[in-house]
């Protein structure tokens, strides 16, 4: 049973992991595109 709790815990933190790295990229990107798509001389 503290297994099940234990692999439970893990997969919940990878799943919030995955989640903020794809949050964090897509944010990223949009950032990126917007600074290309209007360059600041």
């Amino acid at each position: 049973m503290e297994h099940l709790i234990i692999w439970s815990l893990v997969a919940l933190l990878l799943f919030m992991g995955f989640g903020a790295l794809y949050g964090a990229g897509s944010f990223i990107g949009a950032a990126l595109r917007s600074v290309f798509r209007n360059p600041r001389d």
